[in-house]
């Protein structure tokens, strides 16, 4: 027996793992393929191709509704972003407004702005 397994290992250089999901389940598949109904097949290639977890993957991510939430979350942080620049402009009209207002009251105080330490 365990010579047999070497013997085999020689000739078949796969892990039993290997074995069983590339020759042995893949015949299974086949077998499988050519006698199952029209509609079934492709159940049958996407096991033979092994795309079947995949196949899952993606009939559940249509189900979570990923491409809609994906949306939702898009557009809230759209308005967000529009939010904060809208923001951002007032403060810096504000901004501007109070520099006016300081340099005009300083003129009106007989000083000039280049004369005052904080003001460049």
């Amino acid at each position: 027996m365990i010579l047999a397994v070497k013997e085999l290992v020689g000739l078949v250089p796969l892990s039993f793992r290997d074995f069983f999901t590339t020759v042995y389940q893949h015949q299974e598949a086949i077998r499988a393929l050519l006698v199952q109904e029209p509609r079934d097949r492709n159940d049958a290639i996407d096991r033979l191709l092994g795309l079947s977890d995949y196949r899952n993957i993606l009939v559940g991510m249509k189900k979570a509704k990923v491409p809609a939430a994906m949306k939702e979350v898009t557009g809230t942080l759209d308005g967000f972003r529009d939010e904060v620049s809208r923001t951002i402009r007032s403060r810096e009209n504000d901004i501007r407004e109070k520099k006016r207002e300081a340099v005009a009251g300083v003129s009106r105080g007989g000083f000039r702005v280049a004369e005052l330490p904080l003001v460049r």
